[in-house]
């Protein structure tokens, strides 16, 4: 598989622990990558879309537009990200934060065509905790 889509280098790896039907991914295994290019990736191990990228966490809070964009920044340089509560959420390390993210994937929204082409995948951000101090590189979440 050659995964091309990160700007910089790979600070992390985790591989998902059941398969991708419950997030509407088409039931492939996933891998979520973070990247010191302050992206956090998604991506089809699996199926028609193997070694694409399904879905980029760039933004803080979701990945629809918002209002008003100031409430919804870039972000910090992602440190570490892993699946969580069987693989339906993410937890993102990103500069002093970590983020709870729960996405859906549209893989399989074969019913809304305009939707699928306009992305693979959505996001929103449940809770954000900032730490009191950043966490050294090369220490894990998990």
């Amino acid at each position: 598989l050659g995964l091309t889509g990160h700007q910089g280098d790979i600070t992390s790896l985790c591989p998902s622990v059941s398969d991708s039907h419950t997030t509407g991914g088409g039931g492939a295994p996933l891998l979520l990558t973070a990247s010191s290019d302050h992206t956090a990736r998604l991506w089809a191990l699996g199926g028609p879309h193997a070694g694409h990228e399904l879905l980029c966490f760039d933004r803080l809070r979701t990945n629809t537009r918002p209002a008003h964009r100031e409430e919804n920044p870039k972000l910090e340089q992602v440190q570490d990200a892993q699946f969580v509560c069987l693989d339906g959420a993410v937890v993102l390390a990103a500069g002093a934060r970590l983020g709870i993210y729960r996405y859906e994937l549209h893989v399989q929204d074969s019913g809304d065509d305009i939707k699928r082409l306009q992305r693979l995948g959505s996001y929103k951000c449940c809770g954000l905790l900032t730490l009191p101090r950043e966490p050294s590189a090369g220490h894990s979440i998990a």
